[in-house]
């Protein structure tokens, strides 16, 4: 996976050698890779490729410096980082180590939730892909976060959220990244858990309020965190589609060639609707649901209408709705 994302170069005493070599080894081979990989890579580092010629010759007098250092004994190279021999005494060279450590610690968080990005970007098609450039400003805020995570789940479900702006800038607004950075590992793990069970941008519960797919309590959690609102009802009314059927009510499952159907003037459903937030942070999961799934929604929107039958249909391109023979009913054991 290394050849996926140029983030070998670091601006340390590393590169002695690679100085002369990061405009033939990055700049140049960087316009033979996926363009959204482009994207997420001139926003993090475009500044400093502007001004390369001044940065590595700043690079290289730092790196001189500090084999001078090492030969004085003032400072030791070990392990690949560069130490201070003079904390104790000197308070000022403990918090520069400090500082530095703090910062190449950074630089390594970020760079691992790039690299999650850029995996996840080459598998898209580049005509997915916006040409426009990645804002600035979204970059900035996403990076100040992934420059702190740790923990694996939260950090690729912090890289979605690049991988959303880049293929569609302006999906991802600034609430939805507050929202998203103060999301823990269990609420990120139960959001995605519930996104495999949501419908119509809501997370369906039963007559006791509990939801399909988890606990009540799981339910307080995710409203806590912003993502779903207060409990309410969802309605759909019939459509006419031929004189000579019955009333239909079409729900169709987004992003998929699915839907279900019922005979009826109207139905409802219990739930709680996502938020902008929500929304916004369940268009980056791209989670299907699958068939089980969608009849155990099916069922349950059935119990709350007096068991009425629901159809499972397949959308065929080309073929009118009401002439498609459902491949599954509620009213099958």
């Amino acid at each position: 996976m290394s050849g996926i994302l140029p983030l070998n170069v670091q601006v340390n005493a590393d590169l002695t050698d690679a100085t002369n070599k990061v405009v033939d080894t990055v700049v140049k081979p960087i316009q033979g890779i996926h363009k959204a990989i482009v994207k997420i890579f001139t926003a993090c580092a475009g500044k400093w490729f502007a001004n390369k010629d001044r940065q590595v010759e700043l690079i290289a007098a730092q790196t001189e410096k500090d084999i001078e250092d090492v030969k004085a004994g003032r400072k030791e190279y070990r392990n690949g980082e560069l130490i201070s021999l003079d904390l104790v005494n000197n308070p000022d060279a403990f918090y520069k180590q400090i500082s530095e450590n703090n910062a190449a610690c950074d630089a390594k968080r970020l760079g691992a939730a790039m690299l999650e990005a850029a995996i996840e970007l080459s598998n898209i098609p580049e005509e997915e892909i916006s040409d426009e450039p990645l804002n600035q400003t979204f970059f900035n805020h996403w990076r100040a976060e992934a420059e702190l995570i740790d923990e694996e789940d939260l950090r690729k479900f912090w890289a979605h959220l690049l991988v959303e702006e880049t293929k569609k800038p302006n999906s991802i607004s600034p609430r939805t990244l507050d929202v998203a950075k103060n999301l823990s590992k269990d609420e990120a793990r139960r959001f995605e858990r519930f996104s495999r069970y949501c419908f119509d941008d809501t997370i369906i519960v039963n007559s006791d309020d509990i939801p399909i797919c988890g606990e009540y309590s799981e339910i307080l959690s995710l409203q806590d965190a912003g993502i779903i609102g207060q409990i309410s009802n969802r309605w759909y009314k019939s459509i006419d589609l031929d004189d000579t059927l019955a009333k239909q009510i079409l729900m169709f499952i987004p992003g998929q060639n699915y839907m279900l159907s019922a005979s009826s003037n109207k139905i409802s459903f219990r739930c709680h609707i996502l938020t902008v937030a929500g929304r916004q942070l369940l268009s980056t999961l791209h989670k299907k649901i699958n068939i089980e799934n969608i009849k155990i929604i099916a069922k349950e929107i059935s119990r709350q209408n007096n068991s009425i039958e629901i159809k499972l249909t397949e959308t065929i391109p080309g073929k009118p709705l009401f002439y498609n023979s459902p491949i599954w009913t509620t009213s099958e054991q």
